[in-house]
C-alpha cells in the first residue's frame, strides 16, 4: 500500500472510532436516564427508598440485588448531578473526552480533583511539568522526606499498598490545601 491509501484508511478508522465513541456515550446516557426512571418507579411501587430492598421486593435475588442496586444508584447519581460532572470535565479539564468515560468514571468525575488527576494521567507520563512554580531543590527535599518516611518504607515492598497509600495521601493533601 502506498502512503495515500494508508492515510485514507487511517482517517476512515479515526472517523469510525469517533462514531463508535459517540454511540457508546449515547448508550451510557440512555442507561443513566433509564436507571433514574426505574429508581423513581421502584420507590413508588415498593415504598422503599433503599434500592436493594426495592429490588428484592420486586423479585430480584439478594446477590444480584446488591450489584444491581449499586449500578442503579450510581447511574441515578450521575443523572442528578450531570451538570456538575460536565462542568468539571468541560470547563476545568478540557483534555478529557467525556465520551471515553465509563459510568463509574462519570460518577468519579463529580470530584474535580479526580478529574485533574485523570487528565494528568491522560496527558502521558512526564517526570517534570513544563513550567515549574516551585523550587526544584525544595521539591527534591520533599521527595526525600516522603520517600524515607517509615510509613512509606513499611509498604514499599507491596506495589498495591504503596499505590493505595500514595493515592490516599494525595486525596487528603488535595482536600486540605483546597480549603
Amino acid at each position: 500500500m502506498d502512503a495515500r491509501s494508508l492515510l485514507r484508511d487511517f482517517n476512515r478508522c479515526t472517523k469510525k472510532e469517533n462514531e463508535l465513541l459517540s454511540k457508546l456515550f449515547e448508550e451510557i446516557l440512555r442507561s443513566v436516564a433509564i436507571a433514574k426512571a426505574f429508581r423513581l418507579n421502584a420507590e413508588r411501587d415498593t415504598g422503599y427508598k433503599q434500592m436493594k430492598r426495592a429490588l428484592v421486593r420486586l423479585g430480584v435475588l439478594e446477590e444480584e440485588a446488591t450489584t444491581l442496586a449499586r449500578t442503579i444508584n450510581t447511574a441515578s447519581w450521575v443523572y442528578d448531578n450531570f451538570q456538575r460532572i460536565t462542568h468539571n470535565l468541560t470547563l476545568e479539564c478540557k483534555h478529557i473526552d467525556i465520551r471515553r468515560l465509563s459510568l463509574h468514571q462519570l460518577y468519579l468525575a463529580k470530584d474535580l480533583s479526580w478529574c485533574l488527576t485523570y487528565q494528568e494521567q491522560m496527558k502521558g507520563k512526564r517526570d517534570k511539568p513544563n513550567h515549574l512554580v516551585y523550587d526544584e531543590e525544595a521539591f527534591d527535599n520533599l521527595v526525600n522526606i516522603v520517600g524515607n518516611h517509615e510509613v512509606i518504607e513499611s509498604v514499599s515492598d507491596d506495589p498495591r499498598q504503596l499505590a493505595a497509600l500514595l493515592t490516599r495521601l494525595q486525596k487528603i493533601l488535595d482536600r486540605k490545601l483546597r480549603k
